[in-house]
C-alpha cells in the first residue's frame, strides 16, 4: 500500500489508482496498459430530467436481476487495504470503480425510486435522511437527486436512506455524473459531510470520466452477478469538452527550464504523458489533464519528468 499526498493542482486525475499509475509510468519510463471502455447502448430505460446547470452530465442505467451479496474476498480485501469499509457487493463495486478511475458513482435501489430521476435544486422545506442516518434540512442552493416523491441524494455528497441498496436489492439505477465543483464543495461544507466523492467533485473532474466509471463498475458486477441484465444507458449532458491544442517551441522549453534537452527526449516525455504531438510541438493533452492549459504547463511537465 502506498500512501500518497495529492495536492489540489493534480487532484482531478491523481485521486485515482489509474491516475497514479499514469504518473508513475511517465516518471519511470514504463508503459501504461491501454483501457478498454465497454458501455451499454444508449436509450431511455431510466427517465432523467436535468434542471440545473450545476450538473454538466448525468448518465444512468437500469440493471435488473442482481444477486447482491457480501463482497467476495478479493474485492473486500482491496477496499479494506486502503481504509474503505466493505458494505455489500454493489456498493463496494461503486467504490472500487471510484478509487480506480476517479469517477464517483452511486447506486439507487430501483424498486424504491418513485417515477423518474430529476437533478434539481432543493425546494423550501425539503429534507433528506442520509445513509448515515443524518437528517439534513435542505437549502434552495443545494443540488439534489430526486424522484417524484422527493429527495434521494445530495448530489456528489451523500446518498439518501430511502433508496438505499441492501442485500435484498434486486434492481438498481446506477448514477455516473459530473457536478459543479464549487456547488459540491459549498454543500459539503455546509452539511458537514466530507468524503471521497465530494473530494473528487470539488477538485473538478472531466465529464468524459463518467464512461470509465460505468465500464469498470460493469466489469466487476459481471463477476459478482453474472446473470444480471444491463439496460440501455440514459446520457444527458451539455456540450462535452473537446480536445484542445497547445503550441510551444523547443527554444521556449529550454529558455523557461534553463536546461538543454534534446527534441527526442521531449517527444519521449510527451508520449509517456499521453500528450499527442502533431508535429512542431502542437500538443494535445489527454482530457483528464485539466491542469494543462498553456505552454508553460506543458513545459513544467517536461521539466518535472526530466
Amino acid at each position: 500500500v502506498f500512501d500518497i499526498k495529492v495536492l489540489p493542482d493534480r487532484a482531478h486525475y491523481m485521486l485515482s489508482h489509474r491516475g497514479v499509475a499514469y504518473d508513475l509510468c511517465a516518471a519511470a519510463g514504463l508503459t501504461l496498459k491501454s483501457e478498454k471502455i465497454t458501455l451499454p447502448k444508449l436509450g431511455n430505460d431510466v427517465f432523467v430530467a436535468v434542471e440545473s446547470n450545476f450538473c454538466s452530465r448525468y448518465s444512468a442505467l437500469l440493471i435488473k436481476n442482481i444477486s447482491n451479496v457480501p463482497s467476495p474476498e478479493w474485492l473486500r480485501a482491496r477496499l479494506e487495504a486502503i481504509g474503505a469499509r466493505s458494505i455489500n457487493a454493489v456498493v463496494d463495486a461503486t467504490n472500487y470503480a471510484m478509487f480506480d478511475t476517479g469517477q464517483p458513482l452511486h447506486a439507487f435501489d430501483a424498486d424504491k425510486v418513485v417515477g423518474g430521476i430529476t437533478v434539481r435544486l432543493a425546494k423550501p422545506g425539503e429534507s433528506i435522511e442520509t445513509l448515515s442516518n443524518q437528517t439534513i434540512e435542505l437549502k434552495p442552493h443545494h443540488l439534489i437527486i430526486a424522484d417524484d416523491k422527493g429527495p434521494l441524494a445530495l448530489a456528489g455528497v451523500k446518498g439518501g436512506k430511502r433508496a438505499e441498496v441492501d442485500l435484498n436489492t434486486e434492481n438498481i439505477i446506477l448514477e455516473s455524473a459530473n457536478f459543479n465543483p464549487a456547488a459540491v464543495r459549498k454543500t459539503s461544507l455546509e452539511v458537514g459531510i466530507r468524503n471521497d466523492s465530494s473530494k473528487r467533485f470539488e477538485n473538478e473532474i472531466t465529464p468524459s470520466l463518467t464512461e470509465k466509471g460505468i465500464s469498470v463498475f460493469l466489469g466487476i458486477l459481471e463477476k459478482i452477478s453474472p446473470d444480471c441484465k444491463v439496460g440501455a444507458m440514459t446520457d444527458i449532458h451539455s456540450e462535452l469538452p473537446k480536445p484542445w491544442t497547445i503550441s510551444l517551441s523547443h527554444k521556449q522549453i529550454e529558455s523557461i527550464l534553463n536546461y538543454k534537452i534534446s527534441e527526442k527526449r521531449v517527444k519521449q516525455i510527451l508520449e509517456k504523458l499521453d500528450c499527442k504531438d502533431a508535429g512542431n510541438y502542437e500538443v494535445t493533452p489527454p482530457l483528464q489533464r485539466l491542469d494543462l492549459v498553456i505552454a508553460e504547463d506543458i513545459i513544467d511537465e517536461i521539466g518535472r519528468i526530466e
